[in-house]
């Protein structure tokens, strides 16, 4: 099966998966060069970036990537409960 007319869904979660761990593994460079912006991330990079959300899911429908993940950086501390 495939997502589009490009990749199959296997492609798809393992480019995903890459651009996860390439987040993870340059968060806090990320965190700092990108503080309170959105950032598109794909092919292990970001490929755009922007202060508001509207911005960015703008961007997001013109790049039409299906593996792109979208995140809000911070450098401050975030409190998370459960």
């Amino acid at each position: 099966m495939t997502v589009g007319s490009e990749l199959s869904i296997g492609e798809v979660l393992s480019k995903s998966n890459r651009n996860l761990e390439w987040l993870r593994d340059n968060y806090d460079e990320l965190k700092q060069k990108y503080d309170k912006q959105w950032i598109i991330i794909d092919n292990q990079s970001v490929i755009h970036s922007a202060s508001s959300y509207s911005e960015i899911m703008k961007a997001m429908q013109t790049e039409n990537k299906n593996t792109a993940i979208v995140k809000f950086m911070t450098s401050e501390p975030v409190a998370m409960f459960f």
